[in-house]
């Protein structure tokens, strides 16, 4: 028996012990505080618990094996190692404090957070023990002084690099708030992002070279620069974003641009110089600090959508980004103390790789492959959205797979160019066409079992998210040219080229073609790269590689329309798929409005409406904003804000003694989905209708002199990515403006009492109406009688009531029944509800939805926004 055997065996038991009832704890006490599983049995509940020790065990061992691989990347130390190695198991221990799940205690976000640090702590102490073991001579004791310099470089590499995330998610929704929040509009925000941190790298590049020893302080100072330019984008993005939403189009695209992209080239410049200054310790440190970069980038994008917001909202996110920020500056000063003086800080020469790619070609395959990963990351964000009814987690969460599969796939390469009996051009192209072909074939299989195993589905779909940008970020380092993979011009080269890929994609190709034809379009790009390097290789045998990838795509290409045969449905509604099928479909880049047989419509999986008019019943009456004469006595002027499936418009445009009814719609894909039922659609044509395609918050703003009797906000779901804007206090602050004296806002609060409680600290007199909410200044103080009245007094073109017959009274007292009296007195007395703003997005992020966990706190946990309204008339 090896040495090795004989001494880990006992340690690798106590892991797996450690593992399992981890696993088993956290299965049972989700069984536990799930609700439906009355019915469960014993055997199920067995083979769950046992399924989750198992899994528990497995991601235990494949964490330890990351961080001693991280420990010896770092120290290249093998007594350093070993001495981690043998008391790096017990501090895995934590993890049993899972057990309280079990208890009846919930794993809510603060007890993780408890685990984790206590987690990080333990590892720390160990790694400290293990650097103490390297035997004291002077030369060790430098290389121990160096290694943990390393590690301080890296860490602040991954602060900076998580501090990006939190600045990118924090200004994006500062910016697009007032703007226009559209999936095309992000898009081109993440192309901003990517083209600052791309030349950046660049930049970066050039000081390495050009300031010579002068490198070391500015490693210091681009962060700090960073950090006093977050604290100072509290006043200075707002006043972007305001400037922007009165701007033309394209002043407010170069106003985004510039807020967006010129912080993000100082964390790009500073990432690499701080990788020039480690790689002249280590050869091929500054694409190791690239990739832990990244892999901050991601934990973070999942930090600020499952924890941060739900505590701190934007603005904290930016002051975490500050902090952060000031901590990779000291970081970086400690690492520099520690690494060799500045006269000994000089560029290390490129190793030359046999069989590489020219300078050129490299960087434009690099440039090649970025474009790939931001195409696939907005593809798997349309995807995980759709799967999981667009929350407001789920495209944070896709971008976190993505970033995290990169970082990886970045830190792999030169263990795959180590292991795989190919050169390194041939490599790369095996990886690029894998990733096409994992992507391609990823997304039907994965929305395929979201019928029958919906989280299971869903994970999958993540898993290949991460998978795809893995394969392909492996394959950037293969074909560099003279050790430019571990150069900077390599990721600026990579960072650009998904800037371009990200514009191309989510604002060009998703809005001209299906998110099907996109992810074949993707696949066989990958496979075209894939055949262009196999054929640039040196190595002979050229033309078996490239028929083999000929006839993948020619496969690709015949049975796509059979394999990807009612995907969208399996992504929308899961295990309810097979009962709602699509007849039409249009998409764009703001998403894909689907019509099924009995006229029901959903935008992106959600229910938008009907197309077929139906004023005969009670909950015609209501749903299509006829309610709208029995709580306002003369609605003349009206503004419509969101179309949806035409039926509200079509019924306000017939209300008697209105003048004119202004309509504003931000989606275009919705307009070409209505032009399809004719019998809605003639409301457009209608000689009172003026018709806006325009964001709704934006187009107030650029018209504030409009003032209008009713406002009417057909909004999203509450709890929809995006959904604050049309929620939220100032957002209903900026109605209340528009509306003329006695004025009267008629929102959908899609049965939100959070949306009702944030009403009532904007509006003196709040009513609910089945899921919406109507809010005035005046009083809405008329009589059951004369609500009844006014139903029962519309009439139709034809000059007849649309309440007729015998059972006439009965059916606009049962539309009425759903309209309450004044409730603003008795919300403005609660104490458990959200003031929804634009910083907190506590529609998304804390009421229901992605934040559902908040609930499970303490009624006295602190929430600043939850005992008053702000703002009170």
């Amino acid at each position: 028996m090896s040495r090795e055997a004989s001494h880990y065996h006992p340690d690798d038991r106590l892991l797996v012990v450690i593992g399992t009832a981890s696993g088993a704890s956290v299965a049972l006490g989700a069984l536990a505080s799930a609700s439906g599983t009355e019915g469960a049995s014993w055997l199920m509940v067995l083979v769950q618990a046992t399924v989750a020790a198992q899994g528990g065990a497995a991601l235990l061992w494949l964490l330890r094996w990351a961080l001693r691989w991280l420990v010896g990347r770092v120290t290249s130390s093998h007594a350093v190692l070993d001495a981690y190695r043998r008391g790096d198991t017990a501090t895995y221990a934590v993890f049993l404090l899972s057990l309280s799940t079990a208890l009846g205690v919930r794993l809510v976000a603060p007890l993780v957070g408890l685990l984790l640090a206590l987690f990080a702590v333990a590892q720390w102490r160990v790694v400290q023990g293990a650097l103490a073991a390297r035997a004291a001579s002077a030369a060790d004791v430098a290389r121990t002084s160096r290694d943990v310099g390393r590690g301080l470089g890296m860490l602040a590499a991954a602060a900076l690099g998580a501090a990006a995330t939190l600045q990118g998610f924090a200004w994006t929704r500062m910016l697009t708030t007032p703007v226009g929040g559209a999936d095309g509009i992000v898009a081109l925000a993440v192309a901003a992002l990517l083209v600052g941190a791309g030349t950046g790298a660049l930049v970066g590049r050039w000081m390495r070279g050009a300031l010579g020893a002068g490198r070391r302080a500015a490693s210091v100072a681009l962060p700090l620069a960073a950090a006093a330019w977050s604290a100072a984008s509290l006043v200075v993005v707002p006043a972007a974003a305001a400037a922007a939403a009165r701007a033309p189009d394209a002043s407010a695209a170069l106003i985004g641009l510039a807020v967006l992209a010129l912080p993000m080239a100082a964390l790009g410049a500073s990432v690499a110089l701080i990788g020039g200054v480690l790689s002249t310790v280590r050869e091929g440190d500054a694409l190791f600090a690239e990739a832990i970069a990244l892999v901050g980038a991601s934990a973070a994008s999942v930090l600020a959508v499952d924890v941060l917001l739900a505590f701190v909202g934007v603005r904290g996110l930016v002051w975490t980004a500050t902090a952060l920020l000031g901590a990779a500056a000291l970081a970086v000063v400690a690492a520099l103390l520690r690494l060799a003086k500045p006269n000994e800080l000089s560029p290390l020469a490129p190793a030359a790789t046999r069989g590489a790619l020219t300078t050129r070609a490299a960087a434009t395959t690099a440039a090649l492959a970025g474009a790939l990963l931001s195409s696939y990351g907005l593809v798997w964000a349309r995807i995980l959205g759709g799967a999981s009814g667009y929350r407001a987690d789920a495209v944070d969460h896709a971008l976190a797979a993505v970033l995290a599969g990169t970082g990886l796939g970045l830190l792999a390469s030169g263990a795959l160019q180590r292991r795989l009996d190919a050169g390194p051009v041939r490599l790369a192209a095996l990886l690029i066409a894998s990733g096409g072909v994992l992507s391609y074939l990823a997304l039907p299989l994965g929305a395929g079992m979201l019928d029958a195993y919906p989280t299971l589905g869903r994970v999958v779909l993540a898993a290949a998210a991460a998978g795809t940008a893995f394969v392909v970020a492996a394959s950037i380092p293969a074909f560099a040219a003279g050790g430019m993979a571990r150069d900077a011009g390599m990721m600026g080269a990579t960072l650009l080229g998904a800037a371009a890929g990200a514009m191309g994609t989510g604002w060009l190709l998703l809005d001209a073609e299906s998110v099907e034809h996109t992810a074949l379009f993707l696949a066989i790009t990958a496979v075209g790269i894939a055949q262009g390097l196999w054929l640039a290789a040196p190595e002979r045998r050229r033309r078996a590689g490239v028929t083999v990838f000929s006839l993948a795509a020619l496969a690709a290409l015949a049975g796509h329309r059979s394999f990807y045969a009612g995907v969208l449905e399996q992504l929308h509604f899961g295990p309810k798929a097979a009962e709602r099928q699509y007849v039409t479909v249009v998409q764009g880049r703001d998403g894909v409005v689907g019509t099924t047989a009995e006229g029901h419509a959903y935008a992106d999986g959600l229910y938008l409406g009907t197309y077929r008019v139906d004023v005969t019943g009670s909950r015609g009456l209501a749903d299509g904003a006829l309610v709208v004469p029995a709580l306002h006595r003369a609605p003349r002027r009206v503004l419509l804000l969101g179309l949806g499936t035409g039926t509200t418009a079509w019924s306000l445009a017939r209300l008697p003694g209105l003048e004119t009814l202004t309509i504003v719609e931000p989606n275009a894909r919705v307009l070409d989905a209505l032009w399809r039922h004719r019998d809605v659609a003639t409301v457009l044509e209608h000689p009172k209708v003026r018709l806006h395609v325009a964001d709704p918050r934006r187009w107030m703003q650029r018209h504030a002199d409009g003032r209008y009797d009713v406002i009417v906000a057909d909004g999203p779901w509450h709890w929809r990515s995006g959904a604050t804007r049309l929620v939220s206090a100032e957002f209903q602050q900026l109605v209340k403006q528009r509306l003329a004296p006695g004025g009267m806002a008629y929102l959908d609060a899609s049965g939100s009492l959070d949306v009702l409680y944030t009403a009532s600290g904007v509006w003196r007199h709040v009513v609910r109406v089945g899921a919406r909410v109507a809010a005035s200044d005046e009083t809405l103080d008329r009589t059951p009688a004369e609500r009844q009245a006014a139903l029962l007094g519309l009439g139709g073109d034809d000059g007849e009531p649309w309440v007729r017959g015998p059972d006439a009274a009965s059916t606009s007292a049962q539309a009425l029944a759903d309209v309450s009296g004044d409730l603003a007195p008795a919300l403005r007395r609660a104490n458990d509800l959200w003031n929804i703003t634009d910083d907190n997005l506590a529609a998304e992020f804390k009421a229901t939805g992605a934040g559902a966990w908040w609930r499970t706190l303490p009624s006295r946990v602190w929430r600043p926004d939850r005992a008053w309204p702000t703002v009170l008339f």
